[in-house]
């Protein structure tokens, strides 16, 4: 039975303008998603860096205490590397590091270098610094 009104082509276009609009949402719910993966992956990096220099204080504190690593005489300070692999300048070789972290560089200073100002006791004072070096990598 043919359609009086000549309507046929309209329920073909509603259809189609319905797929269409499921398939961009459908893209844009992907975009967030894989986004978000990509912002997660970038916060993990960026946390891990952070742990790894607080913990090279904590570490460079410690060989300290023992008297592995040396006081820092007055007016100077000197620098540790962690790495994973041995490198150029890489004084400490610790294979745990996560992939992301390229290097843990540690400065140990006396007072008054480097901005080194710390509390007048106990004495003597030094101040530990670290840097991580951490990539990115998607």
């Amino acid at each position: 039975m043919a359609d009086p009104k000549g309507n046929k082509g309209v329920v073909l276009f509603i259809v189609l303008m319905t797929l269409f609009i499921v398939v961009i949402l459908a893209n844009i719910m992907l975009q967030i998603m894989s986004s978000q993966s990509r912002l997660t992956h970038h916060q993990l990096s960026r946390m891990q860096a952070y742990y790894a220099g607080f913990g090279a204080g904590n570490y460079a504190y410690d060989k300290i205490r023992r008297g592995e690593w040396p006081m820092p005489a007055a007016g100077t300070s000197y620098i540790r590397r962690i790495c994973r692999t041995t490198g150029a300048g890489c004084n400490v070789i610790e294979p745990s590091l996560p992939v992301s972290i390229q290097s843990v560089t540690i400065t140990v200073s006396s007072r008054g270098v480097n901005s080194c100002n710390p509390p007048a006791s106990p004495t003597p004072a030094y101040c530990i610094t670290s840097f991580t070096d951490y990539t990115y990598t998607p």
